[in-house]
């Protein structure tokens, strides 16, 4: 009778653990080479903030700068592009005392980060504010574009649809509001595309007043005129303002 040689060596558990033991400590390692990083970041940017604070009597927060420079304002970023601009997760406590701001911008951001987060945001934005400080929130408008769909669009509403078929899907044939309307809710990480009711009553609720809202770079404020910088695919500051919700609010 022919019998099989089996080569295959028996199961050893006291081999997984220690492959299992070596991946834990690679992993803790990891874990805690990134909150060496984390903890850097946050002591530098307290130091950035107090810094600012010193130089600046009047304090203007730009949250979600990108590559936009504006001088006069603590530009802020998850990924600081630009030399000057601080580490913020805007998504978290802001590292900023109460009271200490008198304006607040964000400029297509807010949509980048889920619903609830956003309005955790707000809250953040009306602790840090002084009273009468205002903040200005810009953000893809969904009613509008949804209001795309099922009509004839032309001037600067086919022109916002043909730069989204040009640009993003690289194809005239994708000139279709469907298109222009996927593109708002899904493409460059958007979270969470907000219409003016649902914007507005999270800033009532956060306990701000006298909410307005107004077109891109318009503004009764000085420091809030001229501010906005996104121009999006289209290249083009119409179809921006086209697309774009603007609302400015004010903490009593």
């Amino acid at each position: 009778m022919e019998t099989v040689n089996d080569a295959r060596k028996p199961w050893n558990p006291l081999g997984l653990r220690k492959v299992l033991g070596r991946y834990r400590a690679i992993r803790a390692g990891r874990d805690a080479l990134n909150e060496l990083r984390i903890g850097g970041k946050r002591l530098r940017q307290g130091l950035d903030v107090a810094a600012y604070m010193r130089a600046n009597p009047v304090r203007c927060l730009q949250i979600g700068a990108g590559p936009t420079s504006m001088p006069g304002w603590l530009r802020t970023d998850l990924r600081p592009i630009l030399k000057g601009a601080v580490y913020l997760d805007a998504s978290k406590r802001f590292p900023i005392p109460d009271a200490s701001f008198d304006f607040i911008q964000s400029e297509h951001m807010i949509e980048h980060i889920p619903f609830v987060m956003g309005v955790a945001m707000i809250r953040e934005c009306h602790r840090i504010l002084k009273p009468g400080g205002r903040v200005r929130i810009a953000t893809p408008d969904f009613a509008r574009l949804v209001g795309l769909y099922g009509r004839e669009n032309v001037g600067v509403a086919w022109r916002s649809i043909e730069s989204v078929a040009l640009n993003i899907y690289k194809s005239s044939e994708c000139a279709k509001p469907i298109f222009a309307i996927n593109s708002a809710m899904h493409e460059w990480g958007h979270q969470f595309l907000y219409d003016e009711e649902t914007l507005r009553d999270a800033l009532l609720a956060a306990g701000f007043v006298n909410v307005q809202r107004f077109h891109c770079n318009e503004s009764p404020t000085e420091r809030l005129r001229g501010v906005e910088r996104h121009i999006g695919v289209s290249g083009d500051d119409e179809v921006n303002d086209f697309e774009s919700l603007v609302l400015e609010a004010e903490r009593p």
